[in-house]
């Protein structure tokens, strides 16, 4: 099996990235569904879709992030997150499930 590498720096970095959507002076808000929640997206579409991904929403605004594998005949792997907030939280609180 291939050794897996991550780069902390890299990791780290994204996260940030991740915690300036919906920040606000003291946590981050980031309530699906309410306004301004489309524009609290884009930088994770443009994140996803920078890794070769293809997006997908549906009709509760669920984000569907599809990489395609080297084997289209191998079974996928998934896995899941969420990146919305309930009230204000640590920006943290979300970025990080699974």
């Amino acid at each position: 099996m291939a050794e897996i590498s991550i780069d902390p720096q890299r990791l780290w970095k994204s996260l940030m990235d991740l915690a300036r959507i919906g920040a606000t002076e003291k946590a981050v808000l980031r309530d699906s569904l309410f306004p301004g929640w489309m524009a609290k997206r884009r930088p994770f579409h443009s994140l996803v879709q920078g890794a070769g991904c293809s997006v997908a929403i549906d009709g509760i605004g669920n984000i569907f992030a599809r990489r395609p594998g080297k084997d289209n005949g191998l079974p996928p792997i998934i896995t899941g997150s969420h990146i919305d907030t309930a009230n204000l939280r640590a920006a943290s609180s979300t970025a990080i499930t699974a």
